[in-house]
């Protein structure tokens, strides 16, 4: 049988616009309520729980989009809630990064894009493929996908995905490399989220009740 069969799923990401849904003068105006702090080279604000405390009605979209993307993503039914575990803004400047990393002890993280910055799209998610074939240790590759690479021409036509949502699962390593553009601020925010009341993946071995 000469059959390929893809066993590792790739990485999925929602790209969704929020401009005509949302108030962003409100948005604005609880960023500029909120103190920052430097976190590595850029800034971040001081509070991590920032739609906690500035505006729960885009906290309970957001969480709403979030439960949807698991469910599309998953071809079964189960029963489950989540709940947003963290949120603060990022401001970044020129030649400031955000270097590798992932988000832990979170099931979807989001980022959403305040401005119209030419390197909004230059969040880049990393794929580590590990192949199963001895001796697989000179097999790993890893596979990067900006969001440049799959929005093309329209990252221009939609002003740099200015006030829209990326959604993607939390173990998705990725990073943004140090920005080019001079004198423009690039700021977006962050969230994570996590399972909370009874999860249930349709048996009692595999559901789960949260605090």
């Amino acid at each position: 049988m000469d059959t390929i069969l893809p066993l590792i799923q790739p990485p999925l990401i929602l790209i969704k616009d929020f401009h005509p849904k949302w108030d962003w003068n409100s948005i604005e105006n609880a960023i500029k309520s909120q103190p920052t702090v430097k976190e590595g080279n850029y800034d971040i604000t001081q509070s991590k729980d920032f739609f906690d405390n500035t505006l729960p009605d885009i906290k309970q979209d957001i969480l709403t989009e979030c439960k949807t993307f698991v469910s599309n993503v998953f071809p079964m039914k189960f029963e489950f809630d989540l709940k947003m575990t963290s949120s603060w803004v990022n401001s970044m400047k020129h030649g400031e990064q955000h270097p590798w990393h992932s988000h832990p002890f979170s099931v979807v993280s989001g980022v959403i894009f305040l401005d119209n910055h030419p390197e909004n799209c230059e969040l880049t998610f990393r794929n580590n493929i590990d192949f199963a074939i001895p001796p697989y240790s000179l097999l790993e590759l890893d596979y990067y996908t900006s969001l440049k690479s799959l929005v093309g021409d329209k990252s221009t036509t939609e002003n740099n995905l200015q006030h829209h949502l990326v959604l993607f699962y939390s173990n998705l390593t990725h990073g943004v490399p140090p920005l080019q553009v001079l004198h423009k601020t690039r700021r977006t925010i962050s969230f994570n989220t996590f399972w909370t009341n009874k999860v249930d993946f349709g048996a009692d071995l595999n559901s789960h009740t949260f605090l």
